[in-house]
């Protein structure tokens, strides 16, 4: 019998609808904060480097102000 395969196993994080309703936080903290819970998968840690992230995310190091 095969072994039975959860959401959790294929990579995915649990994303806070508090974080993501936030009217405050902008575009892009919730798009680093939603890619952090799916690199933690089911722990509770991840530690990605910067330059993972800016990589990954396609992003730039330093973020461009706002007027």
């Amino acid at each position: 019998m095969p072994d039975l395969i959860s959401i959790n196993s294929k990579g995915y994080g649990k994303i806070h609808k508090a974080v993501m309703r936030n009217s405050v936080f902008p575009l892009l903290a919730k798009t680093i904060y939603a890619y952090i819970c799916a690199y933690a998968g089911c722990g509770c840690m991840a530690f990605p480097k910067w330059d993972k992230i800016v990589r990954d995310l396609q992003i730039n190091k330093v973020p461009i102000p706002s007027t």
